[in-house]
């Protein structure tokens, strides 16, 4: 019998220790879910917060009060008299700018004169990213980005074996290596990141057509959101903008 009250009293104290275990473990569970929660949102209001002076004039599309406007430095493809200026905030080292490249390259075709495309790095979570747009920003100042350019997106696909893309059979010079470590010195970095953010850019791809921004890497061709309803394309937003 005294037997019998020592194995209950053990059973009893074995199912009070798993109870307290679970216990902690649910309250643990409820505080990492109650931070999630608390950083996603905080993450949502920020975004509301630098949104909410701009109208959504669309899918994706928001009617903007500050956009960019053209600089000496700036790395642009077609005629910088172009009627229509296109400012394409871009990640390097992120597989949605490069899909959104050869549809640029298609507009450009397209429009000729009437068009410029103005490419500015954008500086995402990789280091890549930041070492990539740094090099480019030094080859603008240099002389033929538009090599480095296509060599980081062709990369980025996966057209190549190559990871190495900054390398001594393409643009790796002495000129090269001295900008790297200069501009590195004068937080060129942090400047882009702060130009971006000036003008509410929190991702990648993201375009200023006109007074619009637009998020994303918008396809050529209008399409059918996952609602039914049908959002404009790259061409579609060009040409009303052109008013054509």
């Amino acid at each position: 019998m005294f037997a019998n009250k020592i194995e209950k009293d053990y059973k009893n104290k074995k199912y009070l220790l798993v109870v307290v275990i679970l216990m902690i473990i649910a309250a643990l569970g409820l505080s990492v879910a109650n931070l999630l929660g608390k950083d996603l949102a905080l993450k949502n209001t920020l975004v509301d917060l630098a949104l909410e002076k701009e109208v959504e004039v669309g899918n994706g599309n928001y009617l903007v009060t500050t956009r960019p406007e053209m600089e000496a430095t700036d790395m642009v493809l077609g005629s910088k008299n172009a009627k229509l200026k296109i400012f394409v905030y871009e990640d390097y080292d992120d597989l949605f700018s490069t899909k959104l490249a050869s549809d640029l390259d298609r507009l450009l075709i397209e429009k000729g004169n009437d068009l410029a495309i103005v490419f500015r790095p954008f500086i995402g979570f990789s280091e890549n990213s930041a070492n990539y747009a740094l090099a480019l920003d030094c080859v603008s100042d240099l002389g033929d980005w538009q090599a480095l350019r296509k060599k980081l997106m062709i990369n980025l696909e996966g057209q190549t074996a190559d990871d190495s893309v900054i390398d001594q059979d393409n643009i790796l010079d002495e000129n090269l290596v001295a900008c790297l470590t200069e501009k590195e010195k004068s937080g060129r970095i942090e400047e882009l990141k702060k130009e971006a953010l000036d003008y509410q850019v929190f991702g990648s791809p993201t375009l200023f057509i006109g007074d619009e921004m637009v998020l994303g890497a918008r396809p050529y061709e209008d399409y059918l959101d996952s609602s039914g309803l049908e959002v404009e394309g790259l061409k579609s937003l060009v040409d009303r903008v052109l008013g054509e």
